[in-house]
Order: structure tokens, then C-alpha cells, then sequence
């Protein structure tokens, strides 16, 4: 027959190993459900940047980019205005449609929807150039709209591409852009 002080110390062993063996399950789902929010966190990522990344190679898009970029020149912002201001709907339209582009990159990345490391990978010559050649511009327009948060994305994601450029150090031409 069973010793019954035997049982007592013997259910509270097998409790204790059943506690243990619980814990250790529930630390592995949370692991689990960690790596799959993250995964859906990336998965997420991914599809915003995609659906960014297709405008961004839309040949209109790319068109109006470069234009802006490469064929737009002033001499300072009267200048800039005379020629693409307030009279030319359709340089003010491209200006929007590209302006609006990187303001949305800028917002997304600095939201966190989308990582800073990979609109660099895609994009940093083009952002690093349109800013460089847009400061000014920008600048002049929050004085004139009295409203310093004018593009300001589209400002903190070149300081942040900028800033992965030197770290990596990649290089880039600023005679191209004259």
C-alpha cells in the first residue's frame, strides 16, 4: 500500500514541474507572436514602399522629377516665381505632384510605416538632389506663406538620407544637377 505522506510531496512536485512546463510554453508563444507581429510589421512596411516605389517609376512621374531637377532653373525666388509660379498651372501642378511625393516618403519614413534604410537604398540620389537643388526655394516659400512647416518632411528625410550617405560614404555629384 501507499505511504499517504508520500502522496502529498509527490502531487506537489508533479504542480510545480506543471506550473514550470507552463510557464516555458507561454515565454515560447510570446516569442512566437513577437516574431510574427514583427514579420507583419515588415510584411506592412513592404507594401507601402511598393505602393510608393510605383509611382515612382511611372514614367510621368519620372519625367516630371527629372524636369524639375535637371531642365528647372532661377536665379533666385522672384525669379523662380515669375517663371513657375502663379501663372504656369502646369509647372505648379508638377511642382505639387512632386513636392507631395517626397512629403509623403518623408511622413511614412518618419512614422516609422516606412524604414529610412530602404527609401536610402532606393532613392537617396534623387532626394539628396531635389533638396539641394529646392532649399532656397522652400525657404523663401515659408516666408512667404508664413508658414515654416512647408515641406518640412520632405526637409527631415533628406537630413536623414544625408546622414546615412556620410556614414556609408557614399559620394555624390552636385555638378550633374547645374
Amino acid at each position: 500500500m501507499v505511504d499517504v505522506s508520500l502522496i502529498q510531496p509527490v502531487s506537489q512536485v508533479a504542480a510545480a514541474i506543471g506550473v514550470c512546463v507552463a510557464a516555458i510554453y507561454y515565454v515560447m508563444v510570446l516569442r512566437e507572436q513577437r516574431r510574427n507581429t514583427k514579420l507583419t510589421l515588415e510584411t506592412r512596411q513592404a507594401q507601402v514602399f511598393r505602393d510608393f516605389h510605383k509611382t515612382m517609376e511611372s514614367y510621368e512621374f519620372i519625367k516630371m522629377a527629372q524636369e524639375l531637377i535637371y531642365d528647372w532653373s532661377w536665379s533666385d525666388l522672384d525669379d523662380f516665381m515669375a517663371k513657375y509660379g502663379k501663372n504656369d498651372i502646369d509647372a505648379r501642378t508638377k511642382m505639387t505632384i512632386v513636392f507631395g511625393y517626397f512629403e509623403g516618403i518623408g511622413i511614412m519614413t518618419r512614422r516609422g510605416l516606412i524604414s529610412v534604410d530602404l527609401v536610402y537604398e532606393f532613392y537617396y540620389n534623387t532626394i539628396i538632389a531635389f533638396w539641394e537643388k529646392y532649399a532656397v526655394i522652400v525657404g523663401g516659400l515659408r516666408v512667404m506663406f508664413g508658414s515654416p512647416q512647408f515641406y518640412e518632411p520632405v526637409e527631415w528625410l533628406y537630413g536623414e538620407v544625408k546622414r546615412l550617405q556620410v556614414a556609408r560614404g557614399h559620394g555624390f555629384d552636385r555638378s550633374a544637377l547645374k
